[in-house]
């Protein structure tokens, strides 16, 4: 990725400094150089070219071609060299078959220096910005990356931001979004209350010092940020995080909070050097964070025991945190709705007197793009890299895979948290992130997406893939487009629909790919021979995955969501089979069984009795207290849960979750996505990363393990039909049922804390897991496979980082997602790869 990061400007700068003479010019996110000088020069600069570009730059492969009359007449991009000159030429319309599209960039040190300067003339400037920083998809109408080409083109530059501009040198040498104050965007202030609703009431420094004033006096501001709108207020501001906590119908899931530097966060947080790495990133992503005291700012994270933190992306953020300190950061839109980026429909949206002041500003945003997110997850002595939302500052980067896709692609992902992606030979590109689609709002702005994305990578998809579900929005819109094609007689898009669980699998193998660099160049004659870093292994390939989430049609017709999944790849053929899963019970109620977590509670409670895990009294006792004031509740769910009406089998790893947090009483309803799951991590986190507690608990746990063992066998030798503890294993299930009615009687013998039980949970998890991947892989005949772990439900650190330790030493390899997120934000990478292969069978 060379463009919108001073790639010429630096190349051109290099070239004169060792007396090469030539040009440098953009073709659709590729750059042509054309060099002239001793044989020796020209291989330091090749080498000083790739060690030597700038941070931002991503130098996927160089192609050499020797200068002749005979390259030059078979290859239009070659140029005619001036002598004694390199000169930087216009970019062209002419385009190459892989595109490569800058990201935005977060505001460079140099930048954010003159910005805080009082005798520099940008001083205090909210746009600032030069070659290697600065908006640059968000703002993209068109290739090349000039400026004519973004929404820059409608501010003309003085006659200082022009000499800038042309100057060889100079930090803002062919800066696309070069501007001032005197040129470029200017910031408006505008208020929300009843007589004044979207009148202007200030600008520029005036606009941003009421802005100032707003927060301080604990309001809630608005502002147009690099990829959307966002709101903010300090985070001790009670009284303003109940208000948007109300207005964006949020009640409990924690909001990210913006610092002034790594030393502000380490004040609140642990932060790791790989945290650091990742907080101070050109991306500037949310990195989640351990606190140092999760009763802190208890309104802002809910308590949890980790704090979204992150550091300014633009120069408007680092203007608001030098004044303000700490500020609440978070997307200007409703839960599943997606971001604003237009002040107009913005401010029309908003409720009357709400927020207390909105910053607005001219340079129009194409692209909406949230907040990239990332966790690290610990996995013996090593850190990992997970991310959970791949959006900012990454988006467009392709990832690379090892196969080639035959026809242009359409992988419309899945229906929440939905990201597409776009497919040409090795390249996969993956869209921002847009919400659940079930909001008509999302929907279009995906649409919109689309479009723009097909133009500016010149892709037009002859074939798509979706997922399997039949009601889901993205996948209904492909359906639909083919029936339409069939009634027209029009050339038809060849449509595939591939199970949910498969595409999380294949998402990881996806990423498989090391990106290429530079490597020696073979000569044939005249011409160099084009260097191929396409890698393709067509040897046979046979993995074991397990995709763990909360929902996915299974081809079976049933809600999957535990699955393990033997795939063998072999040439252009995936064959994959479903060896195993928890114990499936009955989800009552559709939807509202996924937010009521005591339903799902209830389903297992109703197993265990049906299986005489449990006497009827006791299962009385466990309904009872589980609904506690609402006891009628009980009866009636009963005759639901005989009835089979509006009620699915499911082995969802992510509702089995549900039912754990509502057993132990920690959480009832899922407010937003894995709320209750997430609720029953952070209460084991509390023994587990706390060390004098967690060997008070092992030591408790080995006391309680010895005198249970022997109590038992005791009463199986006095009752050997007892069939109370079930191998986990027959009937290739996992009995979650069994280790849930274990969990409630160590819970009534009261020597247990609930942060105990839910570690205690987590374990006995992941060593059920842990041996059923030894008994599948025995039982299948898989010698030393690769364990594949993908699913939402593997964004818990305790389930993913002890699995993965586990498995490692017995003496498996595990690979799981680093490029796209676990959940389903990834999936369309899995459908995209999966299109490259042309035969796809399940056994």
């Amino acid at each position: 990725m060379v463009q919108g990061v001073g790639f010429r400007p630096f190349v051109a700068e290099l070239a004169q400094s060792m007396g090469i003479s030539g040009s440098v010019r953009n073709s659709g996110g590729i750059v042509h150089i054309t060099a002239s000088g001793t044989e020796e020069r020209l291989k330091e600069f090749c080498r000083r070219i790739e060690e030597e570009a700038p941070r931002e730059a991503y130098i996927q492969k160089i192609k050499i071609l020797p200068l002749s009359e005979s390259s030059r007449k078979k290859n239009s991009s070659l140029e005619i060299i001036p002598k004694d000159s390199f000169s930087i030429i216009d970019s062209t319309r002419e385009v190459d078959k892989i595109r490569l599209l800058p990201p935005d960039i977060a505001t460079c040190p140099k930048c954010e220096q003159e910005l805080l300067d009082p005798t520099n003339r940008r001083f205090r400037y909210p746009f600032i910005s030069c070659t290697v920083c600065g908006p640059r998809f968000s703002i993209l109408e068109d290739i090349p990356y000039d400026r004519e080409h973004t929404t820059m083109k409608k501010f003309g530059l003085c006659q200082k931001c022009e000499a800038e501009y042309k100057l060889f040198g100079d930090r803002r040498h062919h800066s696309q979004t070069n501007a001032c104050e005197v040129c470029g965007p200017k910031l408006r202030s505008y208020k929300a209350s009843p007589d004044s609703r979207g009148t202007l009431e200030a600008e520029g420094e005036e606009a941003l010092q009421d802005a100032i004033r707003v927060l301080k006096e604990g309001g809630i501001i608005a502002l147009k940020n690099v990829g959307g709108f966002h709101f903010a207020f300090l985070p001790d501001a009670l009284e303003a995080a109940r208000r948007l906590r109300e207005w964006k119908n949020r009640k409990k899931k924690p909001f990210a909070v913006m610092f002034e530097s790594i030393d502000a966060i380490r004040k609140v947080c642990k932060v790791s050097q790989k945290e650091e790495e990742l907080l101070t990133s050109q991306a500037r992503p949310i990195v989640l964070l351990q606190q140092k005291n999760y009763e802190l700012w208890p309104e802002v994270s809910s308590y949890s025991d980790r704090l979204g933190a992150m550091l300014p992306a633009d120069p408007l953020q680092i203007l608001l945190i030098e004044e303000c300190g700490p500020l609440v950061m978070t997307s200007g839109n409703r839960g599943g709705e997606p971001i604003h980026i237009d002040g107009r429909e913005f401010i029309e949206a908003l409720p009357t007197g709400f927020p207390d002041l909105v910053l607005d500003h001219d340079r129009e945003i194409l692209t909406p793009l949230d907040d990239s997110i990332y966790q690290l997850v610990r996995i013996g002595e090593r850190e990992e890299v997970q991310i959970l939302r791949r959006a900012r500052g990454l988006v467009p980067e392709p990832i690379w895979i090892n196969r080639r896709v035959e026809e242009d692609t359409f992988a419309a992902g899945g229906d929440l948290k939905n990201s597409f992606a776009l497919a040409r030979e090795d390249a996969v590109y993956l869209s921002g992130h847009f919400g659940d689609l079930e909001w008509i709002p999302c929907r279009k702005a995906r649409e919109k997406s689309i479009k723009n994305m097909t133009k500016l990578l010149g892709i037009k998809p002859q074939k798509s893939i979706c997922d399997l579900h039949p009601a889901y929005f993205s996948s209904n819109d492909l359906r639909k487009e083919a029936e339409e094609a069939a009634k027209t007689d029009s050339k038809q898009k060849k449509l595939l629909e591939v199970q949910h669980h498969l595409a999380h699998i294949m998402s990881v193998i996806a990423e498989e790919k090391e990106s290429p660099k530079i490597t020696d160049v073979e000569r044939d004659g005249d011409e160099t021979i084009h260097l191929n870093f396409h890698i393709r292994d067509d040897e046979r390939k046979v993995i074991l995955g397990l995709a763990f989430d909360g929902t996915g049609y299974g081809t079976d017709g049933r809600v999957w969501g535990s699955e393990f999944l033997r795939v063998m790849m072999e040439g252009d053929m995936i064959v994959y089979k479903n060896l195993f899963h928890l114990h499936p019970v009955l989800q009552l109620g559709g939807d509202e069984g996924a937010r009521d977590a005591r339903r799902m509670a209830f389903s297992y409670l109703c197993d265990a009795l049906d299986r005489e895990m449990i006497t009827r009294e006791e299962w009385e006792e466990y309904a009872g207290s589980l609904y506690g004031d609402e006891a009628d509740q009980v009866e009636t769910l009963l005759k639901i849960y005989r009835s089979g009406v509006n009620q699915v089998r499911s082995s969802s790893m992510g509702r089995f979750f549900d039912a754990a947090a509502a057993l132990l009483g920690i959480a009832y309803m899922n407010s937003y996505e894995g709320e209750c799951p997430i609720a029953l991590e952070t209460y084991a986190h509390r023994i587990e990363d706390d060390a004098e507690k967690r060997r008070s608990y092992e030591m408790k746990m080995f006391t309680y393990g010895m005198e249970k063992q022997r109590v038992l066998e005791d009463y199986l030798s006095e009752h050997p039909e007892e069939k109370q503890y079930k191998n986990i294993l027959e009937e290739n299930e996992l009995d979650g049922t069994e280790l849930l009615i274990r969990l409630l009687k160590m819970q009534k013998e009261e020597m247990f804390s609930r942060e105990e039980l839910a570690l205690y949970f987590h374990r006995e998890l992941v060593d059920m897991v842990g041996k059923a991947v030894r008994v599948q892989t025995f039982l299948a005949d898989m010698v030393h496979p690769t364990i594949v772990l993908s699913g939402g439900s593997f964004l818990n650190r305790l389930l993913l980082g002890g699995l993965v330790e586990d498995l490692e030493r017995g003496g498996f390899t595990v690979e799981f997602n680093h490029k796209v997120p676990a959940g389903d934000g990834g999936i369309a990478l899995g459908q995209a790869y999966i299109s490259s292969f042309k035969i796809l069978e399940e056994v």
